[in-house]
């Protein structure tokens, strides 16, 4: 893409998570990154106690991942989103600092942290092995990075493509409050069983839960979807190692654990 569709396409994401911030966040959502995500292996890989700094890309409304490094791994983290009224949610959340940044162009030093995560985020930019890269310069030598993608593979893909197509047409065509008052709410009554499919037990799914995913799986305007092969292709090109990769979440998503 040339320079300017580059800034079209942030400004255009920007403004989509102005509008639709994304607060997906519940104790079983901190379960669930725990135990079915790669982020649940950090400690065989690395010594935390080492750690000094962890960096969180794409932090969203909840603040999810900060949360998660505080719980889980007992550090503190620095969290960035593009979008600055997100971190104005956030804020209510976490008492993390927030940084208004592109994780294209991340503004901090070369290798200041000894971790960064980014889940769900490069997918969102027209350069993804670019944004990769920033992650990788911002983690010092022998540091970690987890990384996660949407998979080609997956159901997902064509499910974005079609349905969302149709979902995205018609907020295009001034038709959104069909879409929040009619299928939001449908999506809400099968979000909570696949959920409890997911976690083998009934938990409460706060609504604006649902709507959150709704809002980021379907009407998010600009999605990049990739292969296993390719992801760690990129980072064995940038002379990283992949410690491990697999999928989560009904394989919608790929997720990575690097060393640089």
């Amino acid at each position: 893409m040339a320079r300017h569709d580059n800034a079209d396409v942030i400004r255009t994401v920007q403004q989509h998570y102005d509008a639709r911030s994304f607060d997906c966040m519940s104790e079983i959502v901190l379960e669930e990154v725990r135990s079915q995500t790669l982020l649940g292996e950090v400690e065989q890989h690395f010594d935390l106690s080492q750690w000094q700094g962890v960096l969180d890309v794409g932090c969203g409304a909840s603040a999810r991942n900060p949360i998660f490094v505080q719980r889980y791994w007992g550090q503190e983290a620095v969290a960035v989103d593009l979008s600055w009224r997100t971190l104005q949610k956030a804020q209510q959340r976490t008492n993390t600092p927030l940084v208004n940044a592109s994780v294209l162009a991340l503004p901090f030093c070369d290798g200041s942290f000894d971790f960064a995560m980014s889940t769900g985020v490069i997918h969102h930019t027209p350069d993804p092995r670019l944004a990769l890269r920033e992650l990788k310069r911002v983690v010092q030598a022998g540091g970690g990075m987890f990384v996660s993608v949407y998979n080609r593979r997956s159901i997902y893909y064509p499910v974005y493509r079609y349905l969302g197509g149709v979902f995205r047409a018609l907020v295009r065509w001034k038709l959104e409050p069909l879409v929040q008052w009619v299928f939001i709410p449908l999506y809400a009554l099968f979000y909570a069983p696949i959920v409890w499919l997911a976690v083998k037990r009934i938990v409460r799914v706060p609504y604006r839960q649902a709507k959150a995913d709704f809002d980021d799986k379907f009407l998010n305007p600009y999605v990049l979807f990739y292969c296993l092969e390719e992801i760690e292709e990129w980072i064995a090109a940038e002379g990283m190692t992949c410690l491990k990769s697999g999928t989560h979440m009904a394989t919608m998503m790929m997720g990575f654990l690097i060393r640089k």
